[in-house]
């Protein structure tokens, strides 16, 4: 019988389904998750639109998300339905806050959306994601060797590579940091071209409204190397 078990699952904030930030997002990366639509009637500061869909191909992929449980495998055992009861779980031992205002700026090579440096908050989005990460461990499948060499290539720190190991995610714990991905790496781009991207970035995402840490999202993989897409949500009661 074929196996039709999905290949990856990954825990995310994604904000409101549909809400004017998940619209924002979407159209600027370029697909929406929900529904897998192409968004591509964003005007952004005259940006040349090739550039743009060229520069956010990564993820344009995993969609529009702040990372909380990177993309994991759930254990052979462990069904979807397992997951999602658990997530309902983990959901209510969260609690309810306010973001802090996030801004566009360069994180490590790439562009991003992420808190305003020094806000007191800034803890208590890493305390919840790593939560996250501890709360669900148990039942992810540990890294391949493929998986931990293909990770290495991004030449990790010792202290990177040890948290790898542990949570199957470099990123955690102190080195933790929320975030929006905007685009790709800057490798490949000219000065010119990462300072238009980053303007045409700053204007698009002009936005007030303070948002809501009030929910986790599940998004899928349904194969290795397809699309994330969104596949339900946790609301945390208030």
């Amino acid at each position: 019988m074929k196996n039709t078990k999905p290949y990856r699952y990954a825990i995310y904030f994604a904000g409101e389904p549909q809400s004017e930030f998940w619209t924002l997002g979407s159209q600027w990366l370029g697909r929406c998750s929900m529904n897998s639509k192409i968004e591509s009637h964003l005007d952004t500061n005259n940006l040349d639109s090739k550039l743009r869909m060229k520069m956010t191909q990564h993820p344009r992929r995993y969609g529009w998300h702040a990372t909380l449980k990177a993309p994991f495998r759930l254990k052979d055992d462990l069904s979807i339905e397992f997951l999602m009861d658990k997530l309902k779980n983990l959901a209510s031992e969260l609690t309810v806050f306010e973001l802090p205002i996030l801004e566009v700026k360069q994180l490590r090579n790439f562009l991003a959306l992420t808190p305003v440096e020094n806000h007191d908050r800034i803890h208590q989005i890493s305390v919840a994601a790593q939560t996250c990460v501890e709360y669900l461990h148990e039942f992810s499948e540990p890294l391949t060797e493929s998986e931990i060499s293909y990770r290495n290539q991004s030449n990790l720190s010792s202290r990177e590579q040890a948290l790898m190991k542990q949570w199957g995610y470099p990123y955690v714990k102190e080195l933790y940091q929320f975030h929006f991905t905007l685009s790709d790496g800057f490798d490949a781009l000219s000065e010119f071209e990462i300072s238009e991207l980053t303007q045409a970035a700053k204007k698009w995402f002009n936005f007030s409204q303070p948002l809501q840490f009030d929910r986790l999202a599940l998004f899928v993989e349904e194969s290795k190397g397809q699309d994330f897409k969104f596949l339900s949500e946790y609301l945390i009661p208030k």
